[in-house]
């Protein structure tokens, strides 16, 4: 996590950034312009705390550049907290000095732009850190189960991956609505990750998932794990018509494959259509 102090309002076009120049090479804290005033519905937010998720090195690796572009420099970062400090003639829900958390693109910065539906106000007991660790994980989690999988109460979900930020909101999340939740994960977060609401844990290093499963069978996979070869044992598991979903690129040549649905790189879709 980085936390970068900065004045409630803007008094220089220049803003500190961290930055890189080419695909595969060193982030580093550059001088650049920053953001303009806001416009319509946007806002200018005086970033207080980011963070950092695998999506920020998989675009500074060149892996997503169909989606980020050629255009250089960038700045990594999908979340942020702060203080805004600027606010468009249309904004409606926010004034100057809220405290927000949210996301957006670029948000390794001292100063971000952004329209004002991008954020919410930031609970009182979450201090900078915590808030800006919450929207990618969280949004993650709730799209894949509720947009993509539809999972409903009383269906049964397998989530690979269970002991990772992802897997943990949403055992949460499943657990809210009344799923039945089974997991990987480490025996050594059993105890937290069933506090959580997790019915059955699957120890990934000394188990079988199919085996455990047996003869129960899911309504919903979600892999967060990311590997062909759970994946494609994933539809041992999965009833027919029930649905795979994965953060990762759909790989497989499963005989399966074809009786469930499969949506595929959930994250990096949705958060680069952000």
């Amino acid at each position: 996590m980085t936390t970068i102090d900065v004045p409630l309002s803007i008094d220089r076009p220049l803003m500190r950034a961290a930055v890189f120049t080419e695909y595969g090479g060193k982030v580093q804290i550059q001088e650049i312009n920053g953001p303009e005033l806001p416009k319509n519905n946007e806002i200018l937010i005086a970033v207080e705390a980011v963070s950092i998720n695998p999506v920020d090195w998989k675009v500074r690796e060149g892996a997503m550049k169909l989606l980020s572009g050629s255009k250089f420099p960038k700045i990594p970062g999908r979340d942020l907290s702060g203080i805004i400090s600027h606010v468009g003639p249309n904004v409606a829900r926010f004034q100057v000095g809220d405290e927000v958390f949210g996301m957006s693109k670029g948000t390794w910065a001292e100063n971000v732009l952004c329209t004002e539906n991008m954020v919410a106000k930031k609970p009182a007991n979450l201090n900078w850190n915590e808030a800006a660790s919450v929207p990618l994980i969280a949004l993650t989690a709730h799209q894949s189960l509720f947009e993509v999988a539809q999972l409903k109460a009383g269906q049964n979900i397998l989530i690979l991956g269970g002991g990772s930020a992802v897997g943990m909101y949403a055992i949460q999340m499943a657990k809210l609505i009344g799923a039945n939740i089974w997991a990987t994960a480490s025996p050594q977060k059993e105890e937290l990750l069933k506090s959580y609401g997790l019915n059955h844990l699957i120890d990934y290093k000394h188990q079988d998932f199919v085996q455990v499963l047996g003869e129960n069978k899911m309504d919903v996979v979600f892999d967060i794990v990311g590997r062909k070869v759970d994946r494609d044992r994933a539809f041992d598991v999965v009833k027919s018509g029930g649905v795979l979903a994965s953060v990762t690129p759909n790989d497989t040549d499963h005989p399966n494959a074809s009786m469930v649905s499969v949506f595929v790189d959930i994250a990096w879709k949705k958060v680069c259509s952000t």
